[in-house]
């Protein structure tokens, strides 16, 4: 990103805020960091000690919900100074030239996986199936229905489906591993950004506020499917912008909500998220469900009434109101929180989180050809030790890519 010039010398910083490297913000870097480690961790085929902080510790949330939120926000920030400095119009084409390379990006990664799967030796099922385990047996590890997610390339190789038929659902997304579907749901928000930073350079945020929020409104009443991609599987259009929509609003307005924040007022508001953060925590480390041996839950309600309750205010797939209250309450106490104690916090941590955060599309698009070969190496069944130095190695890994640019003038960033 190019640094921003301001108009007039900034304000001073409040003691203890977390520093700007550029036009970058160290806080949200070190939290999309921290959401790309939680990525590979729950794509990895190994059970880890990692999962005990993945699996909803941090309360209702999921490191998806975490990057479509900050997405927004950095894009807003972002196009708030290109529209101040280039125009709409510059602007919009910088965000479909960006659509257009996650494209791309998505499309090769399809193919390259499925080559690499073809490779004698390498049991690619862990990238080219899905497992559906809502439709196991109770407490059936591993049982559930089976979706080939490249049926249309083993019917062209066996003659059932014709080639074109294959290529469309290429092209249109409709297949590929399950680990990398929701590149397409970024490549949807994209083409639709610029109409909402045209909105919002033209100060119709509660415009677009009310729009996006009647559009979840609608998908919450009854499921829309807008494209035919994969990604509306898992990770419905019309439900998951509200997440991008009200982070580019935010992020458009960042020095404004920022400023706000440090009134007394908006001191007592984020206090108040704190809270409900807290609350959104205690109410997750009673899921009766537990990732490994090592995880502790405690008891708040029996196992039905909890199943019931989640289902119905914190279900992932249509993004459930308290769900998307979760992770709102999420972002603003981590980014207080962090903003806050930032010294220490970025002294233990920041070496390793920071340069993740800054690269985020290329370890998630490098990270499912490394998930395939941890696959070869160990699977569920794999020992807890064991698959947890399997996952310090793969993060170990991809943090050393970062680090030595491996591969950058190929793989997008």
């Amino acid at each position: 990103m190019p640094p921003a010039t301001p108009a007039s010398p900034p304000s001073p910083r409040p003691a203890g805020a977390a520093p700007v490297a550029g036009s970058r913000d160290r806080v949200v870097d070190w939290l999309r960091g921290l959401a790309i480690c939680f990525v590979v961790v729950d794509h990895l085929p190994v059970p880890s000690a990692y999962q005990v902080l993945t699996e909803e510790a941090i309360g209702p949330v999921s490191s998806a919900e975490l990057f479509v939120a900050l997405s927004g926000v950095v894009l807003g920030s972002v196009h708030a100074r290109r529209v101040a400095d280039s125009g709409w119009g510059a602007s919009a084409q910088q965000m479909w030239s960006r659509a257009g390379t996650l494209y791309l990006t998505a499309v090769t990664l399809v193919v390259v996986t499925w080559l690499l799967t073809l490779v004698p030796g390498v049991d690619g099922r862990f990238v080219t199936t899905f497992t559906d385990q809502g439709t196991g047996a109770a407490g059936a590890e591993g049982a559930g229905q089976v979706y080939d997610l490249y049926g249309w390339f083993r019917g062209v190789a066996d003659g059932t489906v014709p080639f074109p038929e294959a290529m469309e659902a290429l092209f249109l997304l409709r297949m590929g591993p399950w680990q990398a579907n929701i590149l397409g749901l970024y490549v949807a928000l994209l083409l639709l950004a610029p109409l909402v930073t045209w909105l919002l350079a033209r100060r119709l945020w509660p415009v677009v506020v009310v729009l996006s929020l009647a559009g979840w409104g609608v998908a919450l009443v009854e499921p829309v499917r807008v494209l035919p991609s994969q990604f509306e599987d898992a990770f419905p259009l019309l439900s998951w912008q509200v997440l991008f929509v009200l982070g580019t609003v935010v992020g458009w307005h960042r020095s404004a909500v920022l400023a706000a924040a440090r009134t007394r007022a908006g001191r007592a508001v984020v206090v108040l998220l704190v809270v409900a953060w807290l609350a959104a925590v205690a109410f997750s480390w009673a899921n009766p469900y537990l990732s490994n041996a090592l995880d502790v839950r405690w008891v708040l309600l029996d196992d039905a009434t909890y199943t019931q309750v989640y289902a119905e205010w914190f279900a992932r797939t249509d993004l459930r109101p308290g769900r998307l209250a979760a992770t709102w309450a999420f972002l603003v106490a981590a980014y207080a929180l962090l903003t806050v104690a930032w010294r220490p916090v970025s002294a233990a941590t920041s070496a390793a989180l920071e340069p993740l955060g800054r690269a985020t599309l290329y370890v998630f698009v490098v990270h499912v050809p490394v998930v395939l070969l941890v696959a070869q190496l160990g699977d569920r069944d794999t020992s807890l030790g064991v698959g947890t130095l399997l996952a310090t190695a793969t993060l170990a890994l991809l943090w050393l890519m970062v680090r030595t640019r491996f591969l950058f003038g190929i793989v997008p960033r």
